[in-house]
Parts: structure tokens; sequence; C-alpha cells
């Protein structure tokens, strides 16, 4: 088996049957397999997986155990020489996946391979901040700092090995830094290859969870500082985090719209992050 490719899937009924139409698509003489995870639906995803059941494997949760544990539970299962981790509100293009394949075995330093990302409309789709754009306008394929988890190629060795997957830590969001970060510490490179693409609605399968989304997003950034940068870094960004938020959230209380709400009960979040240092889950998934 050449490719391993691994979906998790939590309520994308309306974007998951394009995104396994595309694999189906691919120009390739790669063999490759389907491990589809669907974290406990609450949509039509299983409908929409049953054509499906005879060319792949469907595993179903019980639970919602986030993105990366979903990855992480399908990896044993994987045989291909090579993983692709795919989101299900991604779409890749007929070339992209053996083009991946193709530049990953032409160069042994390279740790994982990403292609260009679109929005919907065609527009690029920049992983990070729009600080880091111009590193992802170029034409040429080049090492960076950092990819996105929408569409991601691994040595499967390499991956499940080395690197032990995905850090379960991680609910969803920020799971694709850290695993960046830890393969360049491994002295492997980041690699960007513009030459294919592949299309993404971008949070698609997070619109429904609200401020959740927002509060995982940050609370994922203090266990990336925790994790990566020292006592000094982490200690300096709880006291900046929490006092810019605690000014936020007092903002916010002078209002009684739901939408303010909502952002209260955010910043009420960060401000817990930031006094105690507790970046445990934060059961989006109950």
């Amino acid at each position: 088996m050449d490719v391993s490719i691994l979906i998790v899937n939590f309520n994308g009924a309306s974007f998951l049957e394009r995104c396994l139409q595309c694999i189906e698509k691919s120009q390739t003489t790669l063999q490759f397999e389907l491990l589809i995870l669907d974290n406990n639906s609450s949509d039509n995803s299983i409908n929409v997986l049953q054509p499906y059941r005879d060319r792949a494997t469907i595993l179903e949760l019980d639970k919602n155990i986030g993105f990366p544990n979903g990855v992480n539970h399908l990896l044993p299962h994987a045989t291909g020489a090579y993983t692709l981790l795919l989101n299900s509100d991604a779409f890749v293009e007929p070339k992209t996946i053996d083009s991946l394949v193709s530049v990953m075995k032409s160069d042994p330093s390279i740790g994982v391979i990403a292609p260009k990302l679109l929005h919907e409309d065609g527009r690029l789709q920049v992983p990070g901040n729009s600080l880091s754009r111009w590193l992802y306008t170029t034409k040429k394929p080049r090492s960076v700092r950092f990819l996105s988890g929408a569409v991601m190629l691994l040595k499967t060795n390499y991956f499940r090995d080395t690197l032990r997957g995905l850090d379960g830590a991680f609910f969803f969001y920020n799971d694709d830094i850290d695993l960046c970060l830890r393969i360049r510490n491994d002295n492997k490179k980041v690699y960007y290859y513009p030459c294919v693409s592949a299309t993404h609605s971008i949070g698609a399968s997070s619109k429904t969870v609200q401020h959740f989304v927002l509060i995982e997003g940050y609370r994922g950034g203090f266990w990336i500082v925790k994790k990566h940068y020292g006592k000094l870094a982490y200690w300096t960004y709880r006291c900046l985090m929490g006092s810019a938020f605690w000014i936020k959230g007092q903002w916010h209380r002078c209002f009684s719209s739901a939408n303010h709400r909502e952002h209260r009960i955010v910043c009420d979040a960060v401000v817990e992050f930031s006094i105690h240092g507790n970046v445990q889950f934060s059961k989006l998934g109950d």
C-alpha cells in the first residue's frame, strides 16, 4: 500500500461526500486506502459514508474525542508507506496526492509536505497570521515554519513511530503548529509545495460550537507556549493574555446582547487559563 488517507469527521455531512469524490478522481497510479473516523456526529454523516463501506475502513465512536486523538485512533490501522492527513472539509485536486508523494520520495530531509490551500472563491488561504502571508504567495516550493493541518503528507513510520502521531492534549486547532515545531526540532523540513493545491472550507466542521471554538484556540495557544518555549515565556504569556482579556471582559460586561455574553465567556476562560495555568481539555466534545 502506498498511501493511507486519514479523515476525521464531525458533523461533516454537507461536504464529506465531495471530499471523498475528489480523492477518487485523483490522477495517480498509487494504491491508497481510506481510513475514516466519525466523532459521534449528530448529522447525516453516517448515511453519507454508507456507500463507501466496501472500499474504506470506517470507525464510529460514541463520543467526540477531538481531531488529534481521532487521527491517533486511526494511525495503527494505516498500512501505507505514506499517511495523508485530510480534513473532511478539504478537497484535493486530481494531481495533488501523486505530486506530494513524488516530492517527498525525492527528498528524505522532508518531514512533512503540504500543497497550496485555496478558499472556495479561489483566494489563497494562508496558515497562521497575515504577517507570514508573503511566505505562501511564492510559486516556488520552499521550507516554511508552519503548514496547515487541512492537508498534510508524512511518511507513516516517521509519523507513527518517531513523532508518535499528533499531540492528544489538543482537541482541535494548534495540533498542526505543534507537529511542525516537533518536525523542525528533529531537523526535518516543513515543506510547502504550491505547484499543486487543495480547496479548504476553513472551519466548516467547527462552525456550530460557537464560543467553544475560540476557547479551544486560546487554550491550545497556552499549551504550545508551555510545551515549547520554557517557563519564562509561559509566565510572560499568561500575564499578557490574562491582563488583556480581563480588560476585554470588563468591556463586554457593559452590554447585554447575546454576542457580548459569548465574548464574556471566552474572556473569562482565557483569564482562568492565565491565573491557574490550567490548560487541560475544555470538554468541547461533551
